[in-house]
């Protein structure tokens, strides 16, 4: 494949990171609407935690899908090195921190509910680097 027209498939990483930016930003408002319930000591939306619960490992499993495709992207179709823009840095450093936030949202489920600032700013923080990313992104559109 030619590195100057990689083609329409070089728009499938980008598609893909979008939908799961959006629903990252989706789990983000259910995970506030949490934080506000604890501080506030008033029950949470109906379903709420669950919801969130259940949503946020699949938008850390898609950011990380969408972390491979886009290295495979940038190798197969761009010839560029992996991780070779700011955008893959920072991309990376997101994949980890969502990560990270993963693994505590789980020891937040077996009650470790000293953890939930942590999770939360981490969360935060992950998305973050993730829209900086996909802003440092657009540039690197063919």
């Amino acid at each position: 494949m030619d590195p100057k027209n990689p083609g329409l498939l070089a728009y499938l990483h980008p598609a893909m990171a979008t939908v799961c930016l959006l629903l990252c930003f989706v789990v983000l408002r259910q995970g506030l609407a949490q934080r506000r319930a604890r501080l506030r000591k008033t029950p949470a939306p109906a379903g709420n935690l669950k919801r969130h619960s259940s949503l946020g490992p699949w938008a850390v499993g898609l950011f990380l899908a969408s972390l491979v495709g886009g290295l495979g992207s940038a190798v197969a179709l761009r010839e560029w090195a992996p991780l070779g823009t700011w955008h893959g840095r920072l991309a990376l450093g997101a994949a980890i921190l969502f990560g990270a936030v993963w693994l505590l949202g789980r020891k937040l489920l077996d009650n470790h509910k000293a953890l939930a600032n942590t999770h939360g700013v981490l969360g935060l923080l992950a998305l973050f680097l993730a829209g900086v990313a996909a802003m440092l992104g657009l540039s690197l559109l063919p």
